[in-house]
């Protein structure tokens, strides 16, 4: 039985080869993680539809902003926030928003789901919306005049 020098074995590690493999690898990983990353990237604008002279594109950021504002003029809604994504020329929509505390969830997110899809088909014209995802992140609590009023609307009902 013949003994092997531990050092022998390290040798690998300290020719020239094993980095140039080594820097081939980091840069082969890098390219792929560049191609996944800019595969998956959102585009800046969404087509609205086509017209006789051209192409009609909304920006994301115009979209979000025209569902936060129809989701915030409803009154139980106190904030929200939308977020536009497209997969496979589908719009889907992520909205966060704070519900004021008397407001019904159930009736509150049916409503706002029918009016997202019916201001984007109607005001841009985009046909292909897909699911329209309600968030609720918080509840405001009432403000000081509002709790005085209700109280007294109960009463005088009763």
């Amino acid at each position: 039985m013949t003994e092997t020098d531990p050092t022998q074995s390290l040798t690998i590690f300290t020719e020239a080869p094993f980095y140039y493999g080594l820097g081939a690898g980091v840069i082969l990983v890098l390219l792929l993680l560049l191609a996944v990353w800019s595969a998956r990237r959102q585009p800046d604008t969404i087509p609205a539809f086509d017209s006789d002279n051209g192409h009609v594109t909304v920006s994301r950021k115009a979209l979000q902003e025209l569902i936060q504002g129809c989701c915030e003029r409803v009154n139980d809604v106190g904030r929200a926030k939308a977020k536009v994504s497209t997969r496979g020329g589908i719009i889907n929509t992520h909205v966060r928003l704070r519900l004021n505390s008397d407001g019904k969830l159930s009736s509150i997110s049916g409503y706002l789901q029918e009016q997202i899809s019916q201001v984007v088909k109607q005001n841009l014209g985009i046909e292909s919306i897909g699911t329209i995802d309600i968030v609720v992140v918080g509840i405001l609590p009432e403000r000081a005049g509002e709790s005085g009023d209700k109280d007294s609307e109960r009463q005088s009902k009763l």
